[in-house]
């Protein structure tokens, strides 16, 4: 199975909200110690330290606003990092047949196209299970977070889309184990073009015992039954 990809920049408008929303939810990323990426200037600076203190207002959006819109954002500054992910999908032959099977199997939800919006803020991937989008994290240089190889963010996020409403939703699985679930995923079923694929360091990773094998994978909401009965995802 083929999937198309459109890669494309974020514009000032949508770089704006993004940067709001990642500090409207700074202490979640603080928890799970994300390093977020965020414009070095003292709006911004202030903007954090009212959130924190729940003092936040309409005018700090503006001046966000008319930050990015006037003095910060550039769309060449985008360029080589679009360049790079379509250099990388020209090079290697990508196969997403495991998400057919398991849309067959247990509701797995995959898109014939997905978008790829790169961002220069935020905390490295992030992803929409409704739209099928994708939100990068790049540099100027068209380096990436995570890897050198930009397709790890890529289908890493794709995997979160799939697994979303009919994994994690359904069991409500805590952030942690929903990590855990698609590292697996990623490294079972897309080693032979992820070879250095870089796990997220966990304290513990105990689903890894319970999802080892393709028929695991085949099975996987009666393994994810069996987890949450036997282990419980809060102590996981």
């Amino acid at each position: 199975m083929k999937v198309n990809f459109k890669v494309m920049a974020n514009n000032s408008d949508q770089e704006t909200n993004l940067i709001w929303d990642k500090v409207q939810n700074i202490d979640f990323f603080e928890k799970f110690n994300y390093l977020l990426s965020l414009p070095d200037h003292i709006i911004v600076t202030n903007l954090i330290k009212r959130v924190k203190l729940n003092t936040q207002s309409k005018s700090d959006y503006s001046d966000l606003f008319n930050l990015i819109k006037t003095e910060i954002y550039d769309i060449a500054d985008y360029r080589n990092g679009i360049n790079n992910i379509y250099l990388h999908l020209k090079n290697v032959n990508l196969s997403f047949g495991c998400f057919q099977n398991y849309n067959k199997l247990w509701n797995f939800k995959y898109f014939d196209e997905y978008r790829i919006l790169l961002t220069l803020y935020g905390p490295g991937g992030e992803y929409s299970p409704s739209s099928g989008e994708i939100i990068m994290l790049t540099t100027k240089n068209g380096e990436f977070r995570r890897s050198s190889n930009p397709l790890e963010t890529i289908i890493h996020e794709m995997v979160h889309i799939g697994i979303e409403e009919c994994i994690i939703q359904k069991f409500d699985i805590p952030h942690k184990v929903k990590e855990q679930i698609v590292d697996l995923f990623v490294l079972f079923h897309f080693n032979h073009v992820l070879p250095n694929y870089n796990l997220q360091n966990f304290e513990s990773n105990k689903i890894k015992e319970y999802i080892k094998t393709q028929n695991d994978w085949n099975n996987l909401v009666e393994v994810i039954s069996k987890f949450d009965l036997e282990v419980g995802f809060e102590s996981a």
